[in-house]
């Protein structure tokens, strides 16, 4: 079992060459203009052993700013693109519905969005639907990163390039992945929620609430969170629990506050259980008493920043993701596969209170925060 490590608050940008072997899948790039970089040296594998591959060769991109952004390739011709998205219930699934789809038009080619809803048996569905209807390529997060490999396969075998997002095969090779650094995000996250502790830190008792399924980024964002308390040497008692949507992290951090009096803080790995967490911890009246850290960019996550309820959220930017998971499959379709990046990384910054305001115009452009919290937005609709 590969041990994974932390990389303080910086990547090493290198390319690595390709190695005799790699675990997982059999299938070689048919069409790939360059040797497959190994995910094992540039992708944590959080304890699996397994690990994906890329055909793309132009190594590692490191984003500094959630507001960098690609320059759009035009396509050599009107490609098919599906795109099966892992849900859209919150406001980061939202978006990337609303941006590859846009990203596609900037780039002159069609786009073929789907909600997969947290269904791997729907992603398989539509990528088959996808290959009958004989697609240029699919964007894809593996919501089962075993699973998803006879998919792959068969993509492989139409001729059709794969690019990923966030949750990473853990089986066989694609072309690319656009995905954000989860430790990096998860060390912010508890280095905030710390500072805030204050004496209170060490010898306390903090609840972190996840997905059911394993998925690469939460891994990262816990992993991030952990190796924080451990290089600053708290002793530090962690309660988890899982759930999907808010109601499931409502439900169990309520059951967590009222089963630990003496609970200092939670940290929610990811939209809906911060959102949780905010809904349970005020109906109980503990605010006062339990401090609450996040992820991710949601409304309500930012509105909870401004009103004190969070400490802090980090976040990267969906149309940055959504524009830069384009802009590397129509390269790959117009025949750069070469230059493509193996990996992007995007940028993760805080949400902190000095600069929530700023932050939520980045992200939701058009809107103020004070318009949300007013309910002017909803009035709108």
């Amino acid at each position: 079992m590969k041990t994974s490590i932390l990389v303080g608050f910086c990547l090493l940008l290198v390319l690595v060459p390709s190695l005799a072997t790699f675990a997982g899948g059999n299938v070689e790039p048919a069409t790939a203009d360059a040797e497959p970089v190994f995910a094992k040296e540039v992708l944590k594998d959080y304890g699996t052993g397994d690990h994906c591959r890329f055909a793309a060769g132009g190594g590692e991109l490191t984003l500094k700013s959630v507001t960098d952004m690609p320059v759009f390739p035009k396509a050599k011709k009107r490609y098919k693109i599906g795109f099966a998205n892992y849900f859209a219930f919150d406001d980061c699934g939202s978006q990337l519905m609303k941006y590859v789809p846009e990203a596609g038009a900037e780039c002159g080619v069609e786009v073929l969005a789907y909600d997969c809803n947290w269904d791997p048996i729907k992603q398989t569905e539509v990528i088959d639907s996808w290959i009958m209807q004989g697609v240029d390529g699919v964007i894809l997060s593996a919501l089962d990163p075993y699973g998803i490999e006879p998919s792959l396969i068969k993509l492989h075998k139409a001729g059709i390039r794969v690019v990923c997002f966030e949750n990473p095969p853990l089986v066989n090779w694609v072309d690319c992945i656009v995905i954000p650094d989860p430790d990096y995000g998860g060390y912010m996250a508890a280095k905030y929620l710390f500072q805030k502790l204050g004496s209170k830190a060490n010898n306390s008792k903090i609840a972190l609430l996840r997905v059911p399924e394993w998925y690469w980024t939460i891994e990262g964002r816990e992993l991030g969170f952990r190796q924080y308390i451990k290089e600053k040497g708290y002793n530090v008692q962690i309660l988890v629990g899982q759930g999907l949507e808010v109601e499931d992290h409502h439900d169990r951090f309520e059951n967590i506050l009222q089963a630990n009096p003496d609970l200092t803080a939670g940290y929610g790995t990811y939209s809906s259980s911060v959102i949780g967490m905010v809904q349970a911890t005020l109906a109980l009246g503990r605010m006062k008493d339990v401090t609450i850290v996040g992820y991710d960019i949601d409304r309500p996550i930012e509105a909870a920043v401004k009103q004190g309820y969070v400490v802090a959220s980090p976040a990267y930017s969906m149309r940055q993701s959504s524009s830069y998971m384009v802009a590397h499959m129509v390269n790959i379709l117009n025949g750069n596969l070469a230059k493509v990046p193996a990996i992007t990384w995007m940028a993760t910054e805080p949400i902190l209170p000095e600069n929530v305001d700023k932050m939520y115009e980045t992200f939701f452009e058009g809107e103020t925060l004070k318009q949300y919290m007013e309910g002017q937005l909803e009035a709108k609709k």
